[in-house]
């Protein structure tokens, strides 16, 4: 479900960039774009910061919708309700990673968002078979049961919540910064880029090469039995790369190659810094 927010409307009536929004409310334009996209939620106190950077107040950057049943439903909420706001604004501090260790030695540290810590918590403590798909913040990641020796959820006690947002995040994410496939025997992973997708994944298209990647964690999670293998579509050349799924450990694709939405705002952050940059270069 996407979080909408107003911060890509209000950013560009203040004429700002992405990336002097990111550099006036202390994080990172890359963060900015997924929040525009509403792929991500906000903690609040990055919230309050990239509101202030706006000129506005917090509930006209991040509105809460309400509806006549608001005030009912808010007495049958739970609390793990209440801590997600529908304006995509996270009032939670906690920050979760997961520590994994893979059949050949491949060890990472992911963060995950905590929303996500008790559904993974079931999937890996329960046995089953099923590839276990979620998101961290750059990237959409895959695991096989099978090759998962050992697993430790971490809660960052020390999470510093005046930091900036990407500071707070685990410290060897920034490693994932392309497609990164493990094999079962093997620890160090395959790297490569793909062809991002253009389109939504949707079941009724005939042609899928619009959404490759987003079919590619569909199978997997969903129904990996039948299928004896994955392709991706290399972005050196356009070959089409095929895996067993069977031997895959781990597969992680970065977001933008996953959410056409967030490709199309990175097109846009980097016109708008063309634009800048034109206007700066040109003679008074």
């Amino acid at each position: 479900m996407q979080l909408r927010n107003r911060v890509k409307e209000l950013r560009l009536k203040a004429r700002l960039t992405q990336r002097e929004l990111a550099q006036a409310a202390g994080t990172s334009q890359q963060q900015v774009q997924r929040i525009e996209v509403g792929l991500q939620s906000v903690r609040h106190h990055l919230a309050a910061r990239i509101a202030s950077s706006l000129g506005m107040p917090l509930d006209r950057v991040f509105p809460t919708p309400k509806s006549p049943k608001s005030d009912a439903r808010s007495r049958s909420r739970s609390p793990r309700e209440e801590d997600q706001q529908p304006g995509g604004i996270d009032q939670q501090i906690e920050l979760w990673t997961l520590k994994i260790r893979l059949r050949g030695g491949a060890e990472e540290i992911i963060p995950i968002a905590p929303e996500d810590k008790e559904r993974l918590w079931n999937q890996v403590s329960s046995g089953s078979d099923d590839f276990i798909v979620f998101q961290s913040d750059k990237a959409r990641i895959a695991i096989n049961p099978a090759h998962l020796l050992a697993c430790q959820f971490r809660f960052d006690a020390d999470y510093d919540a005046s930091l900036p947002a990407d500071q707070a995040l685990s410290p060897v994410d920034e490693k994932h910064v392309g497609t990164r496939v493990y094999l079962c025997d093997s620890s160090e992973p395959l790297e490569f880029d793909v062809v991002p997708d253009t389109s939504e994944f949707c079941d009724e298209k005939d042609d899928g090469s619009g959404y490759i990647n987003q079919s590619a964690f569909v199978d997997l999670e969903t129904d990996p039995e039948p299928k004896e293998r994955i392709s991706l579509v290399d972005d050196d050349g356009g070959e089409t790369v095929f895996f067993r799924i069977g031997d895959l450990a781990m597969l992680s694709i970065p977001l933008d190659c996953c959410e056409p939405a967030l490709l199309n705002s990175i097109y846009e952050g980097d016109a708008e810094e063309e634009a800048t940059a034109r206007e700066d270069e040109a003679p008074c």
